[in-house]
């Protein structure tokens, strides 16, 4: 903060110690020792709000110590204590303005943590934002939102109105102090606009000026663009827009916007000039103590390796020079997980706070019994749902990171824990990043969990399945079933709350004890139709083994009576069938790997946490022997937090065995037939219509009626057929074209149309036209994957083959296919892509040598 040139105390000394202090993990203990002319702060005053005596003491202190120039000989205690307001009111309206400018956010603004002099002290649980939210918070405890980055002028302005309160025990004049509170919008707008005046590099500031901030907000927030490198980027943005621009990923028509509106106020005020831009690198810095850099530097210097720390000082002590090799440092860290769910049908109502149930279930945090990780685990979603609904394209999820804490990994950087997959990950990969578990890490349970939330939902409105778990044994106690109802009325999950105090003993015991212990997790779908799975592949118990032994510490699956069965007879274990049904089910509502109509049942048996407190012997990445201590905020039984994501595989697993009647009955239900062949018509009239602005078909006054009469040929042609959705493997009876738009993601679009073109004549080009536009368009939908362009290959093969029906027309598919994996991975380049084959799909069909000159040009 010093070297940003804003008002703070500054760090004296450290003092360490080896003593344990037990907090979220077991630190050592260590003493900060800051300095500041004065440490008085508002709550000072407020400690003695009621006894004048103190409070006049206290402010002839302040003032003569520290504000002698507000000292006037006669004047009154009156006039001296409005002095002093306005005084700390300036001071403090200036240091949050200075606050907001460079992305600060302190983290614990109460009024002990306001210093009268205007200075940042008290820094907590603070931190610089990395991706801009309007609304973020620093401060993991903070779950209101209270501290939030746009929040904290008014809590300043609020915390001076509690320090003008504690004055009033002086009997100053109330409208006077009223006034001297008022000018706090004043003291704060004035400062906040020159900086941002200086920061994007603007001569004078105009009433318009604050539009353009607005707007400029409002960008960063929509993007998620990092804080420090987009204001850092504004003084290189005339010189390289494209690059400015690439910042903005998802809102890049909103930045060109912006961008053009700011390029004219330059303009306007002459300020893009190279002296101009070099004086925005004076106060827009490219270093920030960046959350990931502190743990880097903690990491480093628990091995004695000061190193990381010096070279931050470096830095930070003039964050506005670049520095070359180290730009690392000025980059932001990864910092979130998520999913994309592919084959989710349309229609489904849909919102994140469906999502959010199920995650807060999961989260992290929640009891003293679990992991002291402290995430939100707020999901965004980010596409696949429109208007409250799923489209039936893929659903794209973000989950951020906010409390992730490499350092607690500072140890484990050539040691293997045991346990662990830190050993096998090394000896398959020769490579591992020790922060954490990685792939194996039980944070990424989170997405499974958001993905099973979407899969429950689905089960239960379409089928009435509901799919539920609870905790049968922790350890050694063993909890009897007693309702249902209770379940999700403990942290553990237990069906029995007379259970639950013995539970928590034996937990404090073990947490004591540095030690984890194993638990069994039951988890129940109920209202399962019989004949879901399939009788040798895809059967419905081998693809919930597989998947429940894919969750992070289960060593055992059992489906029904499970291993119990050893000991049962046949006469026991067989489940008698009568005109009722079933009177048991020791099956677990699964034979011959197909759902029998019964509540399917499964059994999982979560080991001991690997993470424990306790030295053990390992070995290092050269052999030797070492003893490792495994430091970190862990769960000392995983089975607690493991009941909703089994749930979460339960329900995806079933799902993906839901095909036959019941689905095709679903599809075909959807909308009538004159509904699906008006909706085609319009469908490809828009596509025909794109192509007709890309000049690539003619414009008679017949185009419609041939539109129509296309889709017709196509719906009538299409047929019924079965397509693989990719990802959760639903398989989907497609009764015609309108269903294999609302029920295909693009990578199966390309199958489908693949097929379709085969089946059609060659001559037919027109017909064969519209297909490879659709191609085209679902191409474009793919185009942020990496596959896209391998996509695009396959693409142009098949579609030219097909609409010529000339072999030669290969060479000239193979020659796109080498383009196409020339370019770069880039979405300009990919959008050109996309055009090049929309223009080769719809003019080979009339002419193959002017799609060859096309492609040419």
């Amino acid at each position: 903060m010093a070297g940003l040139g804003i008002a703070t105390s500054r760090a004296l000394a450290l003092v360490t110690s080896d003593t344990p202090v037990y907090r979220e993990t077991v630190e050592t203990g260590a003493i900060v020792t800051r300095v500041a002319p004065s440490f008085v702060r508002f709550g000072s005053f407020e400690h003695w709000a009621n006894d004048a005596t103190r409070v006049r003491e206290l402010l002839d202190y302040v003032l003569r110590e520290f504000y002698p120039e507000l000292l006037v000989e006669g004047d009154s205690e009156q006039e001296r204590v409005c002095r002093f307001l306005q005084e700390v009111t300036h001071r403090s309206a200036e240091m949050v303005a200075d606050w907001q400018t460079v992305g600060f956010c302190h983290g614990v603004m109460n009024t002990d943590n306001m210093s009268i002099l205007g200075l940042t002290i008290d820094y907590g649980p603070y931190g610089f934002m990395d991706r801009f939210r309007v609304n973020h918070v620093c401060n993991h405890s903070d779950n209101q939102g209270r501290y939030a980055w746009n929040a904290q002028p008014a809590i300043v302005h609020w915390n001076l109105y509690r320090l003008a309160s504690a004055l009033m025990v002086l009997d100053p004049d109330v409208d006077a102090i009223k006034e001297r509170l008022q000018t706090f919008e004043a003291s704060f707008l004035k400062r906040y606009h020159a900086n941002l005046q200086a920061k994007l590099g603007l001569r004078t500031w105009q009433a318009d000026d604050a539009q353009l901030v607005d707007d400029w907000w409002r960008l960063l927030h929509n993007s998620g663009a990092d804080f420090t490198l987009s204001f850092r980027a504004l003084a290189q943005a005339s010189k390289v827009p494209e690059a400015f621009l690439s910042l903005f990923e998802g809102s890049e028509d909103q930045a060109q916007a912006w961008w053009q509106a700011y390029s004219q106020r330059l303009t306007l005020d002459g300020s893009n000039t190279p002296e101009q831009r070099e004086a925005m690198n004076r106060v827009n810095p490219l270093y920030v103590l960046r959350n990931h850099l502190a743990e880097q530097a903690i990491q480093a210097a628990a091995k004695d390796d000061a190193s990381e720390i010096d070279t931050l000082l470096m830095l930070l002590r003039d964050p506005y020079t670049e520095r070359a090799g180290f730009e690392a440092y000025a980059m932001p860290p990864p910092e979130a997980i998520g999913a994309v769910i592919d084959g989710c049908p349309p229609g489904l109502e849909l919102s994140e706070q469906d999502i959010q149930f199920e995650l807060d279930r999961r989260r992290p945090g929640t009891s003293r019994h679990v992991t002291q990780r402290r995430e939100p685990d707020q999901v965004e979603i980010l596409s696949g749902i429109y208007e409250g609904r799923t489209t039936g394209t893929p659903i794209s999820l973000l989950i951020r990171n906010s409390d992730a804490r490499s350092k607690d990994y500072g140890n484990l950087l050539d040691t293997f824990r045991p346990g662990h997959a830190d050993y096998t990950y090394w000896k398959k990969f020769e490579n591992r990043d020790p922060r954490g578990g990685g792939r194996s890490s039980a944070r990424l349970t989170a997405p499974t969990v958001a993905a099973g939330a979407i899969a429950k939902k689905w089960l239960a409105e379409h089928f009435g399945v509901k799919i539920r778990g609870y905790m049968s044994q922790l350890g050694p106690i063993a909890i009897p079933f007693k309702s249902w109802d209770v379940v999700e009325q403990n942290p553990f999950y237990a069906p029995d709350l007379d259970v639950v105090p013995q539970l928590e003993a034996y937990m404090d015991e073990l947490r004591k004890e540095g030690e984890s212990i194993g638990a069994r997790i039951e988890v129940v779908a109920e209202g399962v139709p019989a004949g879901w799975g399939e009788p040798i592949y895809d059967r419905l118990d081998a693809d919930i083994a597989h998947a429940m032994m894919g969750l992070n510490a289960v060593k055992g699956v059992s489906i029904g009576a499970g291993f119990d069965c050893i000991t049962q007879k046949g006469s026991e274990h067989g489940d008698a069938l009568y005109p009722d049904g079933f009177k048991t089910n020791q099956a677990g509502g699964v034979l011959g790997g197909i759902s029998s109509g019964q509540a399917v049942t499964v059994s999982l048996a979560i080991k001991p946490t690997a993470s424990i407190r306790t030295m053990r012997p390992s070995v290092n990445r050269a052999g030797e022997a070492v003893e490792v201590q495994t430091l970190g905020r862990h769960d000392p039984c995983v089975g607690i937090r493991a009941t909703p994501i089994a749930e979460a595989l339960l329900a995806i697993t079933t799902e993906s065995g839901s095909v036959g009647v019941e689905r095709k009955q679903f599809i075909s239900n959807l909308v009538s037939e004159a509904e699906l062949n008006q909706a085609a018509a319009q469908n490809y009239a828009q596509v025909l219509s794109q192509a007709r602005q890309q000049k690539a078909l003619d414009t008679d006054a017949a185009q419609t009626r041939r539109v129509k009469a296309i889709a017709q040929r196509l719906i009538e042609q299409v047929g019924v057929f079965r397509a693989d959705a990719r990802s959760w493997n639903w398989e989907v009876h497609l009764i015609n074209q309108d269903e294999v738009n609302a029920w295909c993601m693009p990578g199966g679009k390309m199958a489908v149309y693949s097929g379709l073109i085969k089946r059609i004549q060659p001559t037919d080009a027109e017909l064969a036209a519209v297909i490879g536009h659709e191609m085209a368009h679902a191409l474009r939908e793919h185009s942020r994957e990496q596959v896209s362009q391998k996509m695009a290959t396959s693409f142009g093969l098949t579609v030219l083959s097909a609409l010529t029906g000339v072999q030669a027309v290969n060479d000239l598919g193979g020659t796109l296919s080498e383009v196409m994996f020339e370019l770069p991975n880039s979405r300009t380049h990919e959008s050109e892509a996309d055009l090049i084959g929309v223009e080769l799909a719809a003019r080979a069909g009339y002419d193959p040598r002017a799609a060859v000159t096309l492609w040419q040009k």
